[in-house]
């Protein structure tokens, strides 16, 4: 990416995350922080328990499982 580009990317990365942490709902992962390391942007979310979603198609879903999905 060019210089500019990146920069733009790196706002709207901040921007969105601010916005996605202003939300509050029980389907929706909170985010507490957004930051950088070494120019490198992140975000930390709450840990939920739970399969991962490889771990879930692994079993062989029904079809209708993956279209709720």
């Amino acid at each position: 990416f060019e210089a500019g580009n990146r920069a733009m990317l790196r706002d709207r990365f901040y921007r969105e995350a601010r916005a996605a942490a202003n939300l509050r709902h029980p389907n929706i992962c909170p985010i507490y922080d957004c930051a950088a390391i070494g120019g490198i942007p992140y975000l930390t979310m709450a840990h939920i328990e739970g399969r991962c979603l490889h771990e879930w198609a692994a079993d062989s879903p029904s079809l209708a499982d993956v279209l709720a999905i």
